[in-house]
């Protein structure tokens, strides 16, 4: 969906900037409570939730700002060079995938929990 008008790309930037700092924030409130509790620290299951926040701190600080200023741009152009372009996307894929796979590893735990204690 391209956005024509300033009014448009400035809404969508400011939404957008706004959901990759809302996306660091709490992904880093997330690590200093496991980090912080030592309550926290020693469910192991635990340890899921801490990659999980990793990773989607690192959406937060690389990929979301590049998709933002890709969208940003009224001919959806790149303008960092072939080598940005590729470590970006290449951060995008890496970073997506493996917060879906620890998604699918949080319930696949879960699973196992209540399976055993049911």
């Amino acid at each position: 969906m391209k956005f024509e008008s300033f009014k448009d790309q400035t809404a969508l930037t400011v939404v957008l900037s706004l959901i990759s700092a809302l996306t660091i924030l709490f992904n880093g409130l997330v690590i200093a409570a496991l980090i912080g509790n030592k309550s926290l620290r020693a469910v192991r299951s635990n340890a899921y939730i801490l990659c999980l926040a990793v990773t989607d701190i690192g959406v937060g600080l690389i990929t979301m700002p590049f998709n933002i200023d890709y969208h940003r741009s009224k001919g959806h152009t790149w303008d960092y060079g072939e080598a940005a372009c590729i470590t970006w996307l290449l951060n995008d894929l890496f970073l997506c995938t493996a917060s879906m796979w620890l998604i699918a590893a949080i319930a696949a735990d879960r699973l196992v929990v209540s399976l055993t204690f049911s």
